[in-house]
């Protein structure tokens, strides 16, 4: 089929001849995180209609998208597609459960992503669309993902209202980010609801949750949940988490303090909320904002280090020295750390400007090694004296190019 592919060109033109209401990031305790009529800092849906008035139907991807895409990714043999209940116009609501098609050793860990609960936010699909391109990939770091992890991923959680054409609400003009309180919510919740309880009755509930939307602050960024509505152990989880996310892609991601919430308590009304009153810190469950701006892109590097960063916060042993840009080519990149004697050896395939960097396990820079026009050829470098103890990431950066690898330093 004829993909309609908008953010470097289409979605610039358009975006350029408004400018988003200046939204100020920071402790935000109830509001969207999207803008909307919650967030006092956020644009109104006429914002969303002339995006669509550019991008063509349903925002440039409808339902009839999705069934046409569905039918591609069954042939994948990491991939079984199955119906977690319908709309409100009784359009199925279709999950994709992607992991080996190995017999496991013991029960694989769960992730639950779902997406486009706004239809205007259609970068959450792309975001989506490219961790499935990945997830079932040839890439080695996915193979290694899909051998430890199980995926269930709702690419389009809210079918009506992207066919609709209605900016955030499904049908009956109902938000569905703000159900989870109600006895009697929408079909759509009321399913996905289901489908999370169903989950986490088995005997591999989900351990990570992730709501992926897009924000016209123009950032990528996670809600971060205040402890003062969560705990003290589950927000350093969240640093951790976010931090690991961002050891991949430092400069794409905004650190965890970027945009705070539930500073006042705990919302009873987001899925986000219906984890953490039911299964507390068991579950870490998070929104994911991407950019609803003309410079909204890389959809390929946001997926590849949020799945990495996943897989890093659940345990699995990823590939090291393998690149990181979202191209999925080192472009000749190598990187190898002989961490007895606090070496670096690293190899350019013709002369370049490199930057050698340290990362934290929250992601945030802990060192620069080099940062210099090199001739092609093998070099080295020392870790920095001084260097506290503890888990590092070393990057090897080239043009989009990255590479990387683990150091553990030890005083």
């Amino acid at each position: 089929m004829m993909k309609r592919s908008f953010p470097a060109s289409i979605l610039a033109l358009l975006l350029l001849t408004f400018s988003p209401i200046a939204a100020q990031p920071g402790t935000q305790p109830e509001a969207d995180p999207c803008g909307g009529a919650h967030d006092p800092h956020g644009l109104t849906e006429q914002h969303s209609l002339e995006l669509l008035s550019t991008l063509g139907k349903s925002w440039g991807y409808g339902y009839a998208d999705l069934l046409n895409d569905l039918v591609a990714w069954r042939s994948s043999p990491y991939v079984r597609v199955d119906s977690i209940g319908r709309s409100v116009q009784g359009r199925a609501l279709w999950q994709l459960s992607i992991t080996s098609a190995t017999v496991p050793t013991a029960p694989r860990q769960t992730v639950m992503i779902h997406a486009r609960t706004h239809p205007g936010e259609v970068q959450s699909w792309w975001v989506a669309n490219a961790m499935i391109r990945y997830l079932i990939s040839d890439d080695p770091r996915a193979a290694q993902l899909r051998e430890r992890l199980i995926f269930h991923i709702l690419p389009m959680y809210n079918p009506d209202g992207v066919e609709l054409e209605h900016p955030r609400e499904n049908a009956n003009n109902i938000d569905l980010e703000r159900e989870w309180d109600k006895p009697n919510p929408q079909p759509e919740p009321a399913a996905l609801k289901a489908r999370f309880t169903e989950l986490m009755n088995s005997a591999a509930p989900i351990k990570l949750a992730l709501n992926l939307h897009s924000a016209y602050l123009c950032e990528r960024y996670f809600v971060y949940h205040d402890q003062k509505g969560t705990s003290r152990e589950f927000a350093r989880s969240q640093q951790l988490f976010i931090g690991k996310v961002r050891e991949f892609w430092p400069e794409g991601i905004r650190p965890w303090d970027y945009y705070q919430s539930w500073d006042t308590g705990t919302p009873r009304v987001f899925p986000e909320s219906w984890y953490w009153l039911n299964y507390g810190p068991a579950v870490m469950a998070m929104t994911y904002e991407d950019m609803n701006c003309a410079q909204a892109g890389n959809y390929d590097s946001t997926a590849r280090a949020i799945l990495h960063g996943v897989g890093q916060y659940l345990g699995v042993p990823l590939a090291s020295g393998v690149a990181d840009d979202g191209s999925g080519n080192s472009n000749g990149l190598r990187l190898t750390v002989q961490p007895s004697s606090g070496t670096l050896q690293f190899y350019l395939p013709k002369q370049q400007h490199a930057q050698l960097l340290l990362f934290d396990l929250l992601g945030n820079q802990a060192a620069q090694i080099v940062d210099a026009e090199l001739p092609p050829g093998d070099h080295t470098a020392q870790l920095p004296p001084g260097l506290p103890s503890g888990r590092y990431r070393c990057q090897l950066r080239s043009g989009n190019s990255v590479v990387s690898d683990w150091v553990v330093v030890v005083r």
